[in-house]
């Protein structure tokens, strides 16, 4: 039984040299027994469809080794390419299974080759040569967790094995509290008493919006890919395409035993001054900059960021307004596309 891990690269074509450079690292990880690949690899030995590689590399393997250089960090944020595409699936792996992702970190600068939603995670420092061997072994011991931190298990508490005089004394003086003192203590020592009282709450800031909102179209974009798949699971009569018309904008269409019936056109837009999430619905699209709806970030009273629908809720509850990415993509398709395939 072959008991070797998988591993995928993640990384992003910047020069001759470099992809070498990933090549030479995957052979190496090899060489020390782990089944690592690049889309190189593939792609020199067979015809394949570039997506389908891609997911089969990142979610078929055990591990997925993100190699983080300045162009990968802007491909990623831009969804643009190979590393625009993967960065998507590893968004998605941060929120489900991030014990799947190893990072490592090549480029120079760190804040310009980590991209914003990977901010936070431990990585290996490939930045010093030198240190080479020793870092592609920090991978294999990653992987088969080969080389583990000893801790020694927790002794006795020694406060508890000793109760010396003072701590005698001050039991006895505990009792010997007076009334007053007692009545002092239960009226001001509750904290509950101030449980009506406004504090203050940190505020997102203008980056944090920002981030925040290209992470939920990712999701969005996601969700509907996903909702349309299971309804064409449930009805074979249903079939629907996903296209990418440019970076940032994608758009689905339906089609009911073969004929097209509806769709939706998702893209992130820079009008009305400030970044938005847009929507356009349809059986046909076109590149333009004609919108049914408008998607913007909204801070609730406790300061945490949500999705707000800007032309199609009013009249409805706060309670019943979709402001997750999930619950916008069924609002979409229960609200505007439905009644086509009825």
């Amino acid at each position: 039984m072959d008991t070797h891990k998988t591993a995928a690269i993640s990384y992003s074509h910047d020069s001759a040299d470099y992809i070498q450079w990933i090549h030479d690292l995957t052979n190496d990880l090899r060489k020390r027994g782990v089944d690592a690949k690049t889309d190189r690899m593939e792609t020199e030995n067979q015809t394949v469809h570039f997506k389908q590689l891609m997911n089969s590399l990142m979610l078929d393997k055990d591990f997925v080794i993100v190699m983080l250089t300045e162009p990968y960090a802007r491909k990623a944020e831009g969804f643009q390419g190979g590393a625009g595409y993967e960065g998507q699936i590893i968004s998605e792996m941060t929120q489900r299974e991030p014990e799947r992702l190893i990072f490592c970190l090549v480029g120079e600068n760190a804040d310009r080759s980590i991209p914003h939603n990977l901010y936070g995670y431990a990585y290996i420092d490939f930045r010093d040569q030198k240190q080479y061997e020793e870092n592609v072994q920090k991978i294999v011991d990653r992987i088969y967790k080969t080389k583990k931190l000893h801790i020694e298990p927790l002794g006795a508490n020694p406060v508890s094995e000793v109760k010396n005089d003072l701590q005698e004394y001050k039991e006895e003086e505990k009792h010997d509290v007076n009334q007053e003192e007692k009545i002092l203590t239960n009226t001001f020592g509750e904290t509950s008493i101030w449980s009506n009282l406004q504090t203050p709450i940190r505020m997102p800031t203008d980056l944090e919006k920002a981030r925040f909102l290209k992470t939920s179209f990712v999701k969005l974009v996601g969700y509907m890919d996903s909702l349309l798949k299971y309804l064409k699971e449930k009805n074979p009569y249903l079939e629907y395409d996903k296209t990418e018309q440019q970076p940032n904008d994608f758009q689905f269409t339906v089609y009911k035993e073969g004929n097209t019936v509806t769709g939706v056109r998702m893209w992130l837009d820079h009008g009305f001054g400030s970044e938005s999430i847009a929507l356009s619905y349809g059986p046909r699209q076109s590149y333009s900059s004609g919108m049914n709806e408008i998607i913007r970030v909204n801070v609730d009273k406790q300061g945490e960021l949500e999705l707000e629908l800007t032309l199609r809720s009013l009249g409805m509850r706060n309670d019943q307004r979709p402001k997750t990415p999930k619950e916008i993509a069924e609002f979409v398709w229960n609200e505007h596309m439905k009644y086509a395939v009825e």
